[in-house]
C-alpha cells in the first residue's frame, strides 16, 4: 500500500511522473512530494513517513 492510499482524501489531486509546463511542476525538484492546502505548501516530503505525516495534519 502506498503512502497515499492510508488516508481517505476525497479532496485531493495527485500528480507524477513526468513534469509538464503548469504552475504545478515549477521549480520543484524530482524526488519529492508536497502536500499543499488553501494556496500553500507545506516542506517537501522525501521518504513515505514524512508524506503521511503531512497528510494527517
Amino acid at each position: 500500500m502506498t503512502a497515499t492510499q492510508t488516508r481517505y482524501l476525497p479532496n485531493a489531486v495527485l500528480a507524477w511522473d513526468e513534469p509538464y509546463d503548469s504552475p504545478l511542476w515549477h521549480n520543484r525538484p524530482e524526488g519529492f512530494a508536497y502536500v499543499c492546502r488553501h494556496f500553500a505548501c507545506q516542506s517537501p516530503a522525501s521518504t513515505p513517513d514524512e508524506l503521511i505525516a503531512q497528510l494527517k495534519t
